[in-house]
């Protein structure tokens, strides 16, 4: 997911969605495009590895 007009990305994950720090509000989000997904892996820090995010997700949650 992502907000475009905060330069925010984040995950999608049951029916929350998270970004590094906490669960945050889906306001301004959007599904990432395949160009979007691109463009956060080359530009957003930091750089996660969705599989550990996920299985950490699923640890806490």
């Amino acid at each position: 997911m992502i907000n475009r007009a905060q330069e925010h990305c984040a995950v999608a994950f049951g029916i929350g969605l998270y970004d590094v720090a906490e669960r945050i509000s889906y306001n301004g989000f959007h599904e990432a495009s395949s160009r979007e997904i691109s463009f956060m892996k080359k530009s957003y820090i930091p750089r996660f590895q969705t599989e550990k995010l996920e299985n950490y997700l699923i640890v806490m949650f």
